[in-house]
């Protein structure tokens, strides 16, 4: 499912939860929440079929790099935009990612390296 932006929300954080679920599942051995700043909430809509969500934006110290979750810590990414979208805040379009993959993103490490640490 691809989703779109609607809106950020600056004001209702920050929500750690997410963040600290998908580190004890993919990352325990290589982050912690502390090494992330929690930066906003951003309020996403699916362009085949109309699923709200939110995504919590998190970004990490030392590589200044984001991870984007659901609420239940499901990394998503960054992916080309549907030509047709109206209505959505931003070019920016999400799809579910790959947790090895969206660690190592952020991390600035690569899949064999985030497997290794595991």
């Amino acid at each position: 499912m691809i989703y779109t932006i609607k809106n950020h929300d600056y004001t209702g954080g920050p929500y750690w939860h997410p963040l600290e679920r998908f580190l004890a599942i993919h990352g325990r051995a290589l982050a912690r929440p502390e090494h992330f700043m929690w930066m906003n909430a951003t309020h996403v809509e699916s362009v085949d079929t109309i699923v709200k969500t939110t995504f919590q934006a998190y970004k990490n110290t030392a590589t200044r790099r984001y991870l984007i979750l659901d609420s239940t810590g499901t990394p998503y990414g960054e992916v080309s935009r549907p030509p047709s979208t109206p209505g959505s805040c931003g070019a920016a379009a999400y799809a579910e990612a790959d947790p090895v993959k969206a660690l190592a993103r952020v991390l600035n490490m690569s899949p064999e390296e985030i497997a290794l640490a595991a």
